[in-house]
Order: structure tokens, then C-alpha cells, then sequence
């Protein structure tokens, strides 16, 4: 995996990052950044990118560092931040919680329909946790075959993110005009999660010998941040 993004932008009000509000204007207009990679597979197999886990006891293995859904950004978890020690910078979570508007709407319309989905197609006795999984990984999988190069474009806002509706907010603690880069990085792993598989789906990748990756995706290059107030 490989970072096309030539660098990333943070807005720090005033020279202090910790005074950042996420929703300002100017805060989403300054640090918000565009971030385009690619993923190639050098391998002969065809591998599934599954980034989704049952054991959510296992740091390493969240919902937060897994693949972004469509419609979804990058989270922190995703774009590991460096300072010039080569450590990695900590990341937290303020107690905070988006306001109710239509995109919880439209979250609740799509998880009914997803489950109507499973209800019609002869799922119905699986539980709310097994639909809940396997939507996930449905929207989640990425199928790579051998030489082949995807590309994609995703988005994060520095130094603070939310991205997503309940998700509440999240804060890199970095200092004005220091020097940070920043790598990305997707878990992957299907071991524990097999059992949260339609029978169409093992179906699938069992006719077409699909391999699943179950390292971490660590992109191959480091960009520098820039800051600006």
C-alpha cells in the first residue's frame, strides 16, 4: 500500500491545537484532507482485504482500524501519526456526542432495509449481531487479484476528526510546528469472523480459491504534516 497524497494539512486555532474546534468553518476548511492511496498485489493469489472483527476485546483488531465502508472517512486509528522520534502519537476521545439530524435518519433506514434483506433471503433466525457483522463486512471486503492496483480516495480533518454519526469525536495530540508524519494502516483478518458469512458468500470464495489477508495493511511510505492557524 502506498500514499499518493503528497502531505497533509493541520489547523491549529491561534498556534494551539488543543483549541482546535472540529465543526468550525475554518477548521474544516483547513484541515480537511483529501487522502488518495493505492493497494497492489504482488502475490499470485486473490486475496480478500476482510477488516472487521468478532473479538472487539482485541485492540488490534476494532472497527476503528478496519477498511472505511462507502460514505465513510478515515479514522485515527487509520492514519498513524509520528513525531521525529519515530513515536507514535497518542490519540484521544472527549466525551462527545453529534447532535440527532438526518444522517441518523438514514442510518436507521438502512440498517431496517439491511435486515428486511436477510429476513427475505432465508436469514431470519440469525441474530441482530450476526446481520450487524456481516453487513459490515459485506460493505467492507476488498477482492485484490494477482498484479492488479486499486486505488481509492478517502478523507480525515486534522488535528480533530469526527466522521461519523455517534461515533463522537476524536484528537491527535499534536504541537504547532513540530515535525509529525503520518502513515496508514488497515487491519485485516477473517479468523474469526467466518461464521458471519452467507452461505452465497463462502460459495463464492470458495469456487474462486480466495485467500484471505490476515496481516496488517501498513503503507509502504510516510507524509509529512504542515500546520496552519
Amino acid at each position: 500500500m502506498e500514499i499518493l497524497t503528497e502531505y497533509l494539512t493541520a489547523y491549529c486555532k491561534d498556534g494551539d491545537c488543543s483549541k482546535t474546534f472540529v465543526h468550525s468553518e475554518k477548521a474544516k476548511k483547513i484541515g480537511f484532507n483529501v487522502v488518495k492511496f493505492k493497494m497492489t498485489n504482488y502475490s499470485s493469489n486473490i486475496y480478500v482485504v476482510a477488516s472487521v472483527c468478532d473479538d472487539y476485546k482485541d485492540v488490534n483488531c476494532s472497527s476503528g482500524n478496519a477498511f472505511p465502508s462507502k460514505n465513510e472517512s478515515l479514522e485515527f486509528k487509520n492514519l498513524i501519526v509520528y513525531d521525529d522520534s519515530n513515536n507514535a502519537v497518542e490519540v484521544t476521545y472527549p466525551l462527545f456526542q453529534p447532535v440527532s439530524n438526518e444522517n441518523d435518519i438514514y442510518n436507521f433506514v438502512k440498517d431496517s432495509l439491511n435486515y428486511d434483506f436477510y429476513r427475505k433471503i432465508g436469514e431470519k433466525n440469525k441474530s441482530g449481531r450476526w446481520q450487524t457483522i456481516n453487513v459490515a463486512l459485506t460493505n467492507k471486503m476488498i477482492v485484490i487479484h494477482p498484479n492488479e492496483t486499486l486505488f481509492f480516495t478517502s478523507y480525515i480533518i486534522l488535528p480533530k476528526n469526527s466522521n461519523q454519526i455517534g461515533r463522537g469525536e476524536e484528537e491527535v495530540n499534536i504541537e504547532y510546528n513540530k515535525n509529525y508524519s503520518a502513515k496508514l494502516e488497515f487491519y485485516s483478518s477473517i479468523d474469526s469472523v467466518t461464521n458471519y458469512l452467507t452461505d452465497t458468500q463462502k460459495a463464492t470464495f470458495e469456487s474462486n480459491n480466495y485467500v484471505f489477508y490476515s496481516k496488517p495493511l501498513i503503507s509502504i511510505n510516510s507524509i509529512p504534516i504542515k500546520f496552519k492557524r
